[in-house]
């Protein structure tokens, strides 16, 4: 009896035009032809749709330009921009262990009195000639258009440093201290070499250099904290083309290997940048020098001492390999912790 009534009940529904009643009923056009609109779906009141930590913050790692606000030295602009990269002088990185009386070296009795060596925590010289450390971050690099004519020099130059109290240019080991304003995460670095009036590759390139890292930990000084980060060396190219190709492509290494996916990784947050030379493309050739007098400090190498007549009773011979350096740029790619 139940089916029957329900059979007829649906058949009554049908003439009636219950099929777009229907069709309306469950969201669906009455015509064929027109477009869909799909029904509004109310979300679970129940359910939590609010982003994770994980969603809400993108820690991928990433293979960025690390920024450094840098064209303006003098101020401006970016006087006061975090991103600013700037050169941390000795004074600066001794703090309160530098004589501040003399401003040429730390403190006498300081612990990190012995640590004031070209193969240590001393800067070499900020500025010489054409070159000042400055150059070294400032976006912009050499190539064969960089002469005196158009002085557009982009450069640091360590210039002359004595060694054992003979003039030349015994550079190496050098370093550079760099501040670059904040901490960021690294995973690669290009350098490039300055142009030297073509000579590259040369006396004057640096061939294997250091990166140490030091986070940004409170301090009166920047004398502590410091970590190898690696040691690269740069491969000169065997045909003249490709090195000049890689010249100015510049010499990329990685700080940090690509995973197995090729998404580059990251090294820990570092805000202070040492670069330190460690060896030239080409040694100086060994020069034998005579310490002519110790009264009035003149010097003569061997090729010149026929103009003496007679060597001094207290000449001293001392050899050593002249050598300088130069480069043109540093840049840095990985993530920046820096945010607008």
């Amino acid at each position: 009896m139940k089916k029957t009534l329900l059979a007829i009940g649906v058949a009554v529904f049908m003439l009636l035009g219950g099929c777009d009643v229907l069709d309306e009923f469950i969201g669906l056009p009455s015509n064929p032809d027109s477009e869909m609109d799909m029904p509004n779906i109310p979300s679970d009141p129940e359910q939590d749709n609010t982003p994770s930590d994980s969603e809400q913050e993108d820690n991928t790692p990433t293979d960025d330009r690390i920024i450094g606000k840098t064209n303006d030295f003098e101020g401006g602009e970016y006087a006061d921009d975090p991103r600013r990269w700037t050169f941390v002088s000795d004074s600066r990185l001794y703090g309160s262990e530098f004589d501040q009386t003399t401003m040429a070296a730390p403190k006498a009795d300081s612990p990190y009195a012995s640590a004031f060596t070209k193969d240590s925590l001393r800067n070499a010289v900020e500025n010489y000639s054409s070159g000042k450390i400055k150059y070294f971050f400032d976006g912009i690099t050499e190539d064969e258009n960089t002469n005196s004519s158009n002085q557009n020099y982009s450069h640091f130059y360590t210039g002359p440093v004595r060694q054992n109290g003979i003039p030349g240019y015994y550079a190496y080991p050098y370093s550079y201290f760099i501040d670059l304003g904040r901490e960021v995460e690294l995973s690669r670095v290009i350098v490039h070499q300055a142009w030297n009036g073509g000579y590259i590759y040369g006396l004057k390139s640096t061939k294997i250099f250091q990166l140490w890292g030091r986070p940004d930990v409170e301090a009166d000084h920047l004398l502590d904290g410091w970590e190898l980060i690696g040691t690269y060396t740069i491969d000169k190219p065997l045909n003249a083309t490709d090195q000049m190709t890689m010249f100015l492509k510049g010499h990329n290494f990685d700080i940090m290997p690509a995973d197995e996916d090729g998404v580059p990784q990251l090294s820990k947050p570092y805000r202070y940048i040492r670069f330190k030379g460690l060896e030239p493309f080409e040694q100086g050739k060994e020069t034998t020098w005579y310490r002519y007098s110790e009264s009035t400090g003149y010097y003569y190498s061997g090729q010149h001492w026929n103009s003496v007549k007679e060597k001094p009773a207290d000449a001293v011979i001392v050899k050593g390999a002249p050598y300088e350096a130069k480069m043109s740029e540093i840049t840095f790619y990985g993530k920046d912790s820096y945010k607008e």
